[in-house]
């Protein structure tokens, strides 16, 4: 893209050092870089990450899931359940909750399960002879190691489909792109603008990065975030 209209890891890095007004050119990538190129760069990647976990439930962090079960076992890891190791951050257990259809029939035999407590799960699925029940899950469960868990145990192959979000992914490459949407990018020049003021006392460059920051974080919480849900009337 352009320093203009900042996409990239490396656009991101090249507005950042103009708006900081830096003295020299601006890198031409970001391997290899030393003195205040490499602090620039750093501060753009810590940024990046930074904004990701203001809010774990970021809509663009949310990514899909799908596994099918072993009889007989009712927890799974998040690799387990086919998420790439080291990404995971956190189960979507509201709204699009999880899913599952007996594999052998597909998806015209999809049901929506339900989600109960860790506590309530051990007593209700995994307490005395209650283990030895075998059949169609149709409740879930996040245990305390962050396992999504089934209830009852399933009998059979059953696909299982649902959402989580991932974990905070760092910037490394010079083409690398945030997940974040491109309308609010400049969040992270803003945040790296005022890592960068903080470091050379620039009292003004801290006020137009915080400017930047606020209004662009602000404005993604509003359509980024899940909806609040609004109660039922109180008699």
């Amino acid at each position: 893209m352009s320093v203009i209209y900042p996409e990239t890891f490396l656009d991101l890095v090249k507005r950042t050092f103009k708006e900081c007004r830096c003295s020299g050119d601006a890198p031409s990538t970001v391997t290899g870089v030393t003195g205040e190129a490499e602090r620039i760069t750093n501060w753009v990647s810590g940024a990046w990450l930074s904004i990701q976990q203001i809010h774990e439930d970021w809509q663009f962090l949310e990514q899909s899931f799908s596994f099918t079960t072993t009889a007989g076992q009712a927890t799974y890891t998040p690799v387990q359940a086919g998420i790439t190791s080291g990404t995971f951050g956190l189960w979507k257990t509201w709204d699009d909750l999880p899913r599952n259809y007996l594999t052998a029939t597909g998806t015209s035999d999809e049901f929506e399960m339900e989600e109960v407590d860790w506590n309530a799960w051990r007593v209700l699925y995994d307490f005395g002879p209650l283990k030895d029940i075998r059949t169609r899950p149709v409740k879930f469960a996040i245990s305390p190691a962050k396992s999504f868990v089934l209830g009852p145990y399933p009998l059979v192959g059953y696909t299982v489909t649902g959402k989580h979000f991932t974990a905070p992914v760092s910037l490394s490459a010079d083409g690398d792109i945030p997940t974040m949407p491109r309308q609010y990018l400049m969040a992270i020049v803003g945040g790296a603008m005022m890592e960068y003021a903080a470091d050379k006392a620039a009292s003004e460059v801290y006020q137009r990065g915080k400017q930047w920051y606020d209004q662009h974080i602000g404005r993604m919480e509003l359509a980024r975030l899940p909806k609040m849900q609004s109660g039922g009337a109180l008699c």
